[in-house]
Formats: C-alpha cells, structure tokens, sequence
C-alpha cells in the first residue's frame, strides 16, 4: 500500500462511542500514518502519550449553548465563526505537513465546520481527498427539515461518506441519493478472546454507558424487579453517575425493596476487562429513538463470550442473530426483554455454545483487521479516482 498520510479531525475532548472506534483503527492500521487535531482534554493526552502528532483547537466545540432563545439568535454567527476559524487551522496544518493526502472527519462538528475549508479547495483546487465518517443513525438538531438540509449538505460536498453499518446507511439514503461504504467497526479480538464464566453465586447483569433515558435504564429495571427467577440475581450499572438522570434512578430504586437490595452503580470504569469479568448477562436497552448505529457493548461482550440481551433497533440486528449468538427483544415491550432474561438467567450456565457462537461472529465480521482492510480499501479506492 502505498505511503498515506491523514489528518484526522474529532469533536469530544474525552472518549465517546466514535472516538472509541476510530483511535482503535488508528491503533491498528500501520498502512496510514495518522495526524490528529481535536479538543483539548483526555483524548488529545492519551493520543500524545501513544506518540502521535497531535493539534488541538478550542474550536471543536458545538455551536449550542443549550437555550432555545439564544441559540437562535446565535447559532449561524457562532458557526460562521467556529467553521472559519476551524478552516484556518486546518489549513495551517496542511501547510506543516505537505504529505497529508486526506482528510478524514469524524461525525457531524467536524465535517460542518470544515466546510468553508472544503469551499476554499474547491475554487483553488487541491491535490488530497476529504472524507467523513458518520456514526449517528438519528438526526441532529430541533429542527428535522434543517436536520435534512446539512445531511444533505455534507453528502454532496465531501469525497466520500462511510458509516459503521447496514442501519445507518438505509437511514443516510433516506435523506440523500449520494452513497455510504460501509466500515464496521472492529476490536482487538486477541484481546477479548477469552472465554470466561462467572462462578459467583449470583447471576450478574450489567448495563453499561451513558445514563440517560434513552438508554432504557428504566425499562430494565422495571423488568428486573419483577423477575420470576428462583435465581440470585444482581444488576450493575457502569457509567459515569453525574447526570440528573442517575440521581432519579437512584432515587426510583430506594422505593423498592428488591431493587435496592439487587441493584449497584459502579460508576465509570475504564479498563474494558473488568467490567465483562464480573458479569454474566450484558444489556443492551437502547430505545428506538436513540438507536445506536452499532453498539460497542454489544460487540465487547460477544467478544468475551457473555451473553447478550439487546433491544432490536439500528444496527444491533447485524451483530446479534437472534438465540443463536445473543437475545433481541422488541425494543418497546417490557414483557418481552423480562421473559427473555428469565430464560438467560434460569439457564445462563447452559448457553456454552451460543457463548462460542457470539465469539466467532465477533472474529468474523468484527475483528479489528477486518475493520482495518476494509477502511484501507474504501480510501485506496477514493485515493485511486
């Protein structure tokens, strides 16, 4: 393969679902030499501490501050000056570094705001390809025609548009005719490979991620405080626990004997191997409104052989073939995700071979080499043109 250099762009300061994604192929693929320029924060420093040339701009931050007034008022004059000043510093990196041959935004901030810069090439030509990943199935915004329009606006205006599965392309042509690869995602599988069963007394089920409504927190604990299981069962919740929505889990569970008695906050933990050695069952209760174009979770405890239970919506059908490697159950039935957890828990210790089933379709379709060839072909193809 020929030398490629890419200036990678991100939005967080910290690690979130794409970020996590991403700086794995970065890991992985020594066919690309990656130059990364974000927020400053834990991401920029843990990127730095791996030895990658890092940039970092204030800039990379969204244009909302949250009041509906003032973001109206406000919106296109701050974005006007974040895009531009955004643009200059992309610019300026160019500059620095001639051997960059793409530009590879990830998710929308990224790719809205470097559209003065993508306007500028235009008119003055340039000799290097921009692209954008696009990791949300669900649109940005108040507005949905609005939301249309920058859809729109970015599928036309970039090289080329991947995303990480068969969900979020169906739901990216709903509102464009300009095509999406599709790059799944990928992990280290040598390093989840690792079959291990839970021998504690206790059954345990663990959610993990952001604690928010639509994470279906609400729904789980409503089936579990009515399980018909002569089973221990205990529930862990991993996620960072400063949200208002924690606050009113937490105070929902008080009321009730057997939740209180059954339910633990973990809060945010970080080394992924902790968190799937502790547990037997992984949730995944994500509503249809915030479907998750394909669920880490999901993958990382199919991975280590645990069993997964997940709500059918997005891309989470492409990872789980229903009681062959994992559960789905209809995202909006309580019924069905308390029926289905009765059976994995009465019969969590008997699953060995749905266990080894969720493995190899990790290593299959999942794997972070997989992941690695596929995204190399996609930029040698749009290099080709």
């Amino acid at each position: 393969m020929k030398s490629i250099t890419c200036l990678y762009i991100f939005y967080s300061e910290n690690f979130s679902g794409a970020e996590i994604v991403i700086s794995r192929l970065l890991k992985s693929n020594h066919s690309i030499t990656p130059i990364i320029l974000c927020s400053e924060g834990d991401f920029a420093s843990f990127h730095r501490e791996a030895g990658l040339k890092v940039y970092t701009s204030k800039h990379l931050s969204s244009a909302r501050s949250g009041n509906i007034f003032v973001d109206t008022l406000l919106f296109v004059p701050l974005f006007l000056f974040k895009s531009l000043a955004l643009s200059i510093t992309v610019s300026q990196i160019i500059k620095q570094h001639k051997e960059i041959t793409l530009i590879d935004c990830i998710n929308l901030i990224p790719s809205f705001y470097i559209l003065p810069y993508i306007f500028y090439q235009k008119i003055y030509g340039r000799n290097f390809k921009i692209i954008r990943s696009h990791h949300d199935i669900s649109f940005h915004g108040r507005n949905k025609y609005l939301s249309y329009w920058i859809w729109n606006l970015l599928a036309r205006n970039f090289d080329l548009n991947y995303v990480p599965s068969g969900a979020t392309r169906k739901k990216f042509l709903q509102v464009t005719s300009h095509n999406a690869w599709i790059v799944y995602n990928g992990i280290d599988i040598q390093k989840f490979n690792n079959l291990k069963i839970h021998t504690g007394v206790d059954i345990t089920v663990g959610i993990i991620g952001q604690i928010i409504p639509e994470k279906g927190h609400m729904l789980l604990l409503e089936a579990m405080k009515e399980l018909r299981t002569n089973k221990s069962v205990k529930l862990f919740v991993y996620g960072n626990e400063n949200t208002d929505f924690s606050v009113e889990l937490k105070k929902y569970i008080s009321t009730i004997s057997a939740l209180s008695e059954m339910v633990e906050f973990k809060g945010f933990i970080k080394e992924t191997e902790a968190i799937y050695n502790e547990i037997d069952i992984v949730v995944n209760c994500t509503t249809e409104s915030f479907a998750e174009p394909l669920g880490t979770t999901i993958i990382e405890g199919m991975s280590y052989g645990k069993i997964v239970v997940a709500s059918n919506v997005g891309g989470t059908p492409e990872i789980i073939d229903d009681k062959l490697n994992g559960y789905l159950y209809q995202s909006t039935s309580l019924k069905n995700l308390q029926s289905t957890l009765e059976y994995v828990v009465d019969n969590c210790h008997k699953l060995i071979d749905l266990r080894e089933n969720a493995i190899l379709k990790v290593s299959k379709k999942f794997n972070i080499d997989v992941m690695v060839n596929n995204y190399n072909k996609m930029v040698l193809d749009i290099l080709d043109e």
